[in-house]
This record gives C-alpha cells, sequence and structure tokens, in this order.
C-alpha cells in the first residue's frame, strides 16, 4: 500500500514541475492560412469541371454516340429483317411446293 502511494506521489510532483511548449510565433496564423488555401484549391477544381464549355463538350459527346448507335442499331434490324423475310418467303414457297415454274392460277 505504500509502495502505490509512492508512486502516486512521485507521479503528482512530476506533474508539477511541468512547463507548457509554445508553438513559434504566427503558427496558428500559418496553419488556418494553408488550410483556407486547400479548401480552395479544392474548390476550383470541382469549379473547372463545371464549366460550360466542359458540360457542352461531354453533352455533344454523348449525342454523337447516341446517333451512332441507333444507326448502326438500325441497319442491323433491317438487314436482319430482310433475311427473315427472304426466309419466311422461301420456306412459304417450300411449305406449298411452289416454284418458279409454278403458275399463280
Amino acid at each position: 500500500m505504500k509502495d502505490i502511494k509512492k508512486q502516486i506521489e512521485i507521479a503528482l510532483a512530476s506533474i508539477e514541475h511541468i512547463e507548457k511548449i509554445n508553438a513559434p510565433d504566427f503558427f496558428e496564423t500559418r496553419l488556418l492560412a494553408r488550410m483556407q488555401n486547400e479548401l480552395i484549391a479544392e474548390k476550383n477544381k470541382f469549379i473547372q469541371i463545371k464549366k460550360p464549355v466542359w458540360i457542352i463538350a461531354s453533352l455533344c459527346i454523348l449525342l454523337f454516340m447516341n446517333i451512332y448507335l441507333v444507326g448502326s442499331n438500325k441497319t442491323k434490324i433491317v438487314s436482319k429483317n430482310r433475311h427473315e423475310e427472304s426466309a419466311t418467303i422461301q420456306s412459304f414457297a417450300n411449305d406449298y411446293q411452289l416454284d418458279e415454274n409454278t403458275s399463280n392460277y
């Protein structure tokens, strides 16, 4: 018990001799200025993306991509329909045993 009390007294005595350490002059001011500059720099990066030039350019790219994809999709559909149409006519002729020599009447 005496040993614990001694250690507590030693710890409290060492606390009495602690001195406050001062930061260098204008440390807080320089730190705040640096932090504000970093915040402003990050804001400017985001604002650059929001400029009308970037918005118009990205919209034009999207528009051209859509036009290209719709156009290429239409040609695929038309060629697929032509192929299916000729296959359908041919299968109809085969089912009814029609050929070029068969008359219509």
